[in-house]
């Protein structure tokens, strides 16, 4: 069997190379931040790993329904009427296994074949792009720097392409004080 083309073109995904990397540096005993993954610094608080367990326990093992658990929905309404100020409801809530799933979803329901995309390059809506340019050392060289020697794991802005040059990643799916001992890794490491 052949494959199609654009299988020759898939690869490891950069965010991948840059943990391993780091879980590397800290197998060796260094402290990394990672700002590299979009991953909370967290673990999965107690009382939901818990809930989880609970549930395998009790037959919720089978698949769900393709929009969300009715109930999960309806907390996410209740929240967002409460948070946002704005009304919604369980109709209008789809959950899904991360944010690549519904971005791509609510392309594939919005766009049609030749509709203009704009898009920020680089952009996604849990990174910030600081520019670095201001620096004098270019993307990956900073990227690398930053992991090797301050213990900061980011991206390159050039992982995204050649517009993202003069930038780096950071993840802000972090703790305020990861975040601030990350800035202050990197201006010590700038000087």
């Amino acid at each position: 069997m052949e494959l199609a083309t654009r299988m020759s073109r898939l690869g490891t995904e950069t965010a991948f190379e840059v943990l391993a990397r780091a879980k590397a540096l800290e197998a060796e005993g260094r402290n990394i931040v990672h700002l590299e993954i979009g991953e909370p610094d967290f673990d999965t608080p107690r009382h939901i790993v818990d809930a989880g367990v609970e549930a395998m326990r009790t037959g919720w093992t089978h698949y769900g329904p393709s929009l969300g658990l009715p109930g999960l929905r309806d907390a996410i309404v209740e929240h967002v009427n409460r948070t946002r100020g704005i009304e919604t409801n369980p109709a209008q809530v789809v959950v899904t296994p991360g944010a690549k799933p519904i971005m791509f979803f609510a392309l594939l329901a919005l766009v049609g074949p030749g509709d203009e995309v704009v898009y920020p390059d680089p952009g996604f809506p849990i990174y910030v792009f600081p520019n670095v340019t201001g620096t004098g050392i270019p993307a990956k060289e900073l990227s690398v720097r930053l992991l090797e020697e301050a213990g900061v794991a980011c991206l390159a802005g050039t992982a995204f392409g050649a517009g993202g040059e003069g930038y780096v990643r950071f993840s802000y799916a972090n703790s305020i004080d990861n975040i601030r001992e990350a800035l202050r890794r990197f201006e010590a490491l700038l000087g």
